[in-house]
Protein backbone atom coordinates (compact mmCIF):
# COMPACT_ATOMS: atom_id res chain seq x y z
CA UNK A 1 0.00 0.00 0.00
CA UNK A 2 0.99 3.65 -0.31
CA UNK A 3 1.84 4.08 3.38
CA UNK A 4 4.11 1.04 3.31
CA UNK A 5 5.94 2.37 0.23
CA UNK A 6 6.25 5.80 1.85
CA UNK A 7 7.78 4.23 4.93
CA UNK A 8 10.21 2.22 2.74
CA UNK A 9 9.10 -1.04 4.28
CA UNK A 10 9.85 -3.56 1.59
CA UNK A 11 9.36 -6.87 3.41
CA UNK A 12 6.65 -8.07 5.76
CA UNK A 13 7.81 -10.88 8.04
CA UNK A 14 5.23 -13.50 8.98
CA UNK A 15 4.62 -17.21 9.36
CA UNK A 16 2.99 -18.87 6.34
CA UNK A 17 1.66 -21.80 8.35
CA UNK A 18 2.93 -25.33 8.56
CA UNK A 19 4.52 -26.14 5.19
CA UNK A 20 4.04 -29.81 4.32
CA UNK A 21 6.56 -31.77 2.25
CA UNK A 22 6.24 -31.37 -1.50
CA UNK A 23 3.73 -33.95 -2.75
CA UNK A 24 4.85 -36.99 -4.70
CA UNK A 25 3.11 -40.01 -6.25
CA UNK A 26 2.40 -41.46 -2.79
CA UNK A 27 0.86 -38.31 -1.30
CA UNK A 28 -2.82 -38.49 -0.38
CA UNK A 29 -5.10 -36.36 -2.60
CA UNK A 30 -6.15 -34.16 0.32
CA UNK A 31 -2.49 -33.36 1.06
CA UNK A 32 -1.82 -32.62 -2.61
CA UNK A 33 -4.75 -30.18 -2.56
CA UNK A 34 -3.46 -28.57 0.64
CA UNK A 35 -0.06 -28.05 -1.01
CA UNK A 36 -1.63 -26.65 -4.17
CA UNK A 37 -3.79 -24.21 -2.19
CA UNK A 38 -0.75 -22.97 -0.28
CA UNK A 39 1.19 -22.48 -3.53
CA UNK A 40 -1.73 -20.61 -5.14
CA UNK A 41 -2.25 -18.31 -2.16
CA UNK A 42 1.46 -17.50 -1.83
CA UNK A 43 1.71 -16.96 -5.59
CA UNK A 44 -1.14 -14.43 -5.38
CA UNK A 45 0.49 -12.70 -2.40
CA UNK A 46 3.89 -12.71 -4.09
CA UNK A 47 2.62 -11.31 -7.40
CA UNK A 48 0.60 -8.63 -5.63
CA UNK A 49 3.66 -7.72 -3.58
CA UNK A 50 5.76 -7.40 -6.72
CA UNK A 51 3.20 -4.96 -8.18
CA UNK A 52 3.14 -2.75 -5.08
CA UNK A 53 6.81 -3.01 -4.07
CA UNK A 54 6.46 -5.27 -1.04
CA UNK A 55 7.37 -8.87 -0.33
CA UNK A 56 6.42 -11.49 2.23
CA UNK A 57 9.36 -12.90 4.18
CA UNK A 58 8.27 -16.29 5.51
CA UNK A 59 9.68 -17.09 8.95
CA UNK A 60 11.42 -20.41 9.44
CA UNK A 61 10.91 -22.88 12.22
CA UNK A 62 7.62 -24.71 11.86
CA UNK A 63 9.08 -27.04 9.23
CA UNK A 64 12.49 -28.22 8.05
CA UNK A 65 14.29 -26.05 5.51
CA UNK A 66 13.74 -28.47 2.63
CA UNK A 67 9.94 -28.16 2.94
CA UNK A 68 10.07 -24.36 2.78
CA UNK A 69 12.65 -24.48 -0.02
CA UNK A 70 10.37 -26.70 -2.13
CA UNK A 71 7.50 -24.28 -1.55
CA UNK A 72 9.63 -21.30 -2.59
CA UNK A 73 10.59 -23.17 -5.77
CA UNK A 74 6.88 -23.59 -6.57
CA UNK A 75 6.04 -19.84 -6.46
CA UNK A 76 7.29 -17.12 -8.85
CA UNK A 77 10.97 -16.39 -8.38
CA UNK A 78 11.82 -13.70 -5.80
CA UNK A 79 8.16 -13.17 -4.87
CA UNK A 80 8.55 -14.66 -1.38
CA UNK A 81 11.66 -14.30 0.77
CA UNK A 82 12.79 -15.94 4.02
CA UNK A 83 13.19 -14.54 7.50
CA UNK A 84 15.73 -17.04 8.84
CA UNK A 85 15.24 -17.72 12.56
CA UNK A 86 17.72 -20.31 13.90
CA UNK A 87 16.21 -20.20 17.40
CA UNK A 88 12.78 -21.11 16.10
CA UNK A 89 14.24 -24.00 14.08
CA UNK A 90 16.09 -25.33 17.13
CA UNK A 91 13.00 -24.96 19.32
CA UNK A 92 11.08 -27.13 16.86
CA UNK A 93 13.83 -29.75 16.57
CA UNK A 94 15.34 -28.82 13.18
CA UNK A 95 18.94 -28.16 12.20
CA UNK A 96 19.60 -24.45 11.68
CA UNK A 97 22.75 -25.10 9.61
CA UNK A 98 21.07 -27.63 7.29
CA UNK A 99 18.04 -25.37 6.86
CA UNK A 100 20.21 -22.37 6.03
CA UNK A 101 22.17 -24.40 3.48
CA UNK A 102 18.86 -25.23 1.78
CA UNK A 103 17.31 -21.75 2.05
CA UNK A 104 20.36 -19.48 1.82
CA UNK A 105 19.60 -17.91 -1.55
CA UNK A 106 16.10 -16.91 -0.38
CA UNK A 107 17.12 -15.29 2.93
CA UNK A 108 16.41 -11.57 3.15
CA UNK A 109 16.31 -11.28 6.95
CA UNK A 110 18.27 -13.07 9.65
CA UNK A 111 16.67 -13.20 13.08
CA UNK A 112 19.34 -13.65 15.76
CA UNK A 113 17.71 -15.95 18.30
CA UNK A 114 19.25 -18.85 20.14
CA UNK A 115 17.66 -21.89 21.75
CA UNK A 116 18.30 -25.29 23.27
CA UNK A 117 16.35 -28.52 23.19
CA UNK A 118 15.14 -29.51 26.64
CA UNK A 119 15.17 -33.29 26.30
CA UNK A 120 13.54 -33.84 29.69
CA UNK A 121 10.54 -31.74 28.68
CA UNK A 122 10.61 -32.73 25.02
CA UNK A 123 10.58 -29.16 23.75
CA UNK A 124 12.85 -26.29 22.88
CA UNK A 125 13.54 -23.18 24.90
CA UNK A 126 14.69 -19.76 23.75
CA UNK A 127 17.84 -18.64 25.56
CA UNK A 128 20.19 -15.68 25.48
CA UNK A 129 22.24 -15.52 22.28
CA UNK A 130 25.45 -17.50 22.76
CA UNK A 131 23.99 -19.80 25.43
CA UNK A 132 22.15 -22.08 23.03
CA UNK A 133 23.10 -24.48 20.29
CA UNK A 134 23.01 -22.05 17.34
CA UNK A 135 26.51 -21.76 15.85
CA UNK A 136 26.33 -18.11 14.76
CA UNK A 137 29.82 -17.86 13.24
CA UNK A 138 29.04 -20.89 11.04
CA UNK A 139 25.51 -19.66 10.26
CA UNK A 140 26.76 -16.23 9.20
CA UNK A 141 29.50 -17.82 7.11
CA UNK A 142 26.94 -19.97 5.28
CA UNK A 143 24.60 -17.00 4.95
CA UNK A 144 27.21 -14.76 3.36
CA UNK A 145 28.05 -17.39 0.73
CA UNK A 146 24.41 -17.80 -0.33
CA UNK A 147 22.55 -14.56 0.17
CA UNK A 148 22.53 -10.82 0.02
CA UNK A 149 21.13 -10.16 3.46
CA UNK A 150 18.97 -7.06 3.93
CA UNK A 151 18.52 -7.08 7.67
CA UNK A 152 19.55 -8.80 10.88
CA UNK A 153 17.12 -8.68 13.80
CA UNK A 154 18.28 -9.34 17.37
CA UNK A 155 15.85 -10.09 20.18
CA UNK A 156 16.73 -10.25 23.85
CA UNK A 157 14.83 -13.27 25.28
CA UNK A 158 14.62 -11.46 28.62
CA UNK A 159 12.58 -8.77 26.85
CA UNK A 160 10.61 -11.14 24.57
CA UNK A 161 7.33 -10.21 26.24
CA UNK A 162 7.86 -6.65 24.98
CA UNK A 163 8.33 -7.84 21.37
CA UNK A 164 11.26 -5.46 20.94
CA UNK A 165 14.07 -6.01 18.48
CA UNK A 166 17.34 -4.36 17.58
CA UNK A 167 17.65 -4.06 13.81
CA UNK A 168 20.82 -3.91 11.78
CA UNK A 169 20.31 -3.03 8.13
CA UNK A 170 23.20 -2.92 5.71
CA UNK A 171 24.24 -3.35 2.11
CA UNK A 172 26.68 -5.79 0.49
CA UNK A 173 29.58 -3.38 1.03
CA UNK A 174 28.75 -2.68 4.67
CA UNK A 175 31.79 -2.52 6.97
CA UNK A 176 29.73 -4.57 9.45
CA UNK A 177 30.34 -7.61 7.25
CA UNK A 178 34.10 -7.17 6.76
Amino acid sequence: NRRQRQMCIRDRVNQVGMVPPEPDDHTAPVEKQRWQTLVEVLTDIGLHGQRCGARLAASTGTEPGDNLNALLAAVPEASIAVNFDPGNLIINGYSAIESLQQLGSHVAHFHVRDAVRDLARGRGLEVEVGRGTADFPELLSVLMTHSHIDEIMIRDPNQAHLNTYERCTFSEKSPALD
